[in-house]
């Protein structure tokens, strides 16, 4: 299946994957939405969005049913709306989080919030946590007309302006969001259990996270033995376990999933701004530095070819950075500027961020191909999401400069490309940054051993053979080649 580099609101939509119940909708509407047309000629139409991979996503258009009977125009639209519900089935704990969705969004739409920084969030419309009215909770927001972009290089927009204007509207908002008050807007307890939780939970955010992501993974790998198969989850988890910081910011919103592909934005070249944040299910109290290290994830993500878009987690094209797209430290200053935070890539800590981040990911693709098995995913692609979970892994261990095992390490030609120096690197990753990038595809990345002898055999190549290769006979190169310390094991 072919995934769009930008998707239209008002177009991305297809029969619903997951069936929902038209009729009882239209009940619930006309009882407690205020403001839904009243006529009795009117009907749903009901679509799903195809983006995404975690909470159902509906477009929900209120139609005059006696416009096509009386004309041959199609109906009448009274209004749209977006519904949000859990999925059907068994559910991992904590997971698909409707009811928390629905709350801090209300809360950024308050004007104790837009005081402070103006974080744009759909319109909150109305939210039901009756099973028995469509199966499982859901709720209802306003439909945002705009574009979203779907692959980090923005190579579709028409100038290097452009993408310099998307890439600063996602810092600015990001950082906006983690200068509001949780208090101010009625959220003092929305991490869970109460004041006293929330300052405790402060200084310990990055290790709940941990151990939400790893039960939550330990849960999507029972009894499919995929764990077993997941060697560098395993050892990801070892490392993060022994490296989680002892101090950290805490008890700030956090987005949770922020990344290019949640924001709506107004005109399809990315001018107009920003208009809609979308996707706040993994919302909660904690540590800000756990948003922008996850919205960071594409600089970390194996290069794809050009015009391939991975839909669960996009990455860069092969090549340098498209002109107008920040590196990861211009963009990561950006947001420690519109925070007013301290810049997390100035410290030792920021390869945990980074390492947890991908760790995320990878549990919630983990629980995306749990879902796909059960037959209750909400994704077109979620089938082929559950592969990349070893890859996230490996791609973790890189940027932790953990060597084991042997597979991951030699993945590194992106960190290369990205132009970030990380504090205890290893030390292929180091020698690959100032040789020649090492291609492969994603999850066949080659051994460290091999990884090693190619940046040695390209080195000497570059040094060595090219320079001469016009002067010296074939035989004298290859007599030169066999005495060469790369090729002594």
């Amino acid at each position: 299946m072919t995934t769009p580099t930008s998707i239209d609101t008002t177009a991305a939509t297809s029969p619903p994957r997951l069936p929902l119940d038209a009729d009882a909708l239209l009940r619930y509407a006309r009882a407690r939405v205020r403001a839904f047309p009243r006529d009795a000629n009117v009907e749903l139409r009901v679509t799903q969005f195809g983006h995404g991979q975690s909470n159902p996503t509906y477009k929900v258009e209120c139609v005059r049913v006696d416009d096509a009977r009386t004309t041959k125009r199609p109906p009448r639209v009274l209004a749209t709306y977006v519904l949000r519900k859990k999925p059907p089935g068994a559910l991992l704990r904590s997971a698909h989080a409707v009811e928390r969705e629905f709350a801090v969004q209300r809360a950024l739409s308050s004007r104790a919030a837009r005081r402070v920084a103006v974080v744009p969030v759909p319109a909150m419309i109305a939210s039901c946590d009756d099973a028995s009215v469509l199966g499982t909770p859901f709720y209802l927001m306003s439909h945002v007309r705009g574009h979203v972009f779907v692959t980090p290089g923005l190579e579709r927009l028409p100038s290097a302006a452009h993408r310099a204007t998307v890439y600063r509207d996602m810092a600015r908002i990001l950082g906006g969001l983690h200068r509001i008050d949780p208090s101010a807007v009625s959220l003092r307890d929305f991490a869970g259990g109460g004041g006293a939780r929330r300052e405790s939970d402060a200084r310990t955010y990055s290790a709940r996270q941990l151990r939400r992501w790893t039960r939550q993974y330990d849960e999507s790998c029972r009894d499919g033995g995929d764990a077993e198969r997941e060697p560098c989850m395993r050892e990801l988890i070892r490392w993060l376990s022994a490296n989680v910081p002892k101090d950290e910011p805490g008890g700030r919103l956090t987005h949770g999933d922020y990344r290019l592909d949640n924001l709506v934005f107004k005109r399809a070249d990315g001018g107009g701004g920003c208009v809609a944040v979308l996707d706040w299910e993994l919302s909660t109290l904690g540590c800000p530095y756990g948003d922008i290290a996850y919205n960071c994830i594409p600089y970390h993500l194996p290069r794809t070819r050009p015009g391939r878009v991975n839909a669960s987690y996009p990455a860069f094209e092969e090549g340098p950075l498209p002109d107008g797209i920040p590196t990861e430290a211009e963009h990561v200053r950006a947001w420690s500027e519109a925070s007013g935070l301290p810049n997390p890539m100035t410290s030792g800590t920021w390869p945990f961020y980074v390492a947890l981040s991908l760790f995320r990911a990878a549990a919630i693709l983990a629980g995306v191909r749990r879902r796909a098995r059960e037959g209750n995913a909400s994704s077109a692609n979620a089938a082929a999401a559950g592969a990349l979970v070893e890859t996230l892994a490996k791609r973790a261990l890189l940027v932790a400069g953990v060597p084991e095992p042997a597979a991951a390490a030699a993945a590194v030609d992106d960190l290369a490309q990205s132009r970030v120096g990380f504090p205890g690197r290893s030390s292929i990753a180091s020698a690959s940054a100032s040789a020649s990038t090492v291609r492969a595809p994603v999850g066949f990345e080659p051994s460290e051993r091999a990884a090693k002898l190619l940046v040695s055999l390209r080195r000497f190549m570059r040094e060595h053979v090219y320079p001469n290769e016009v002067r010296l006979p074939t035989a004298r190169l290859l007599s030169f080649a066999r005495r060469a310390s790369f090729l002594e094991d």
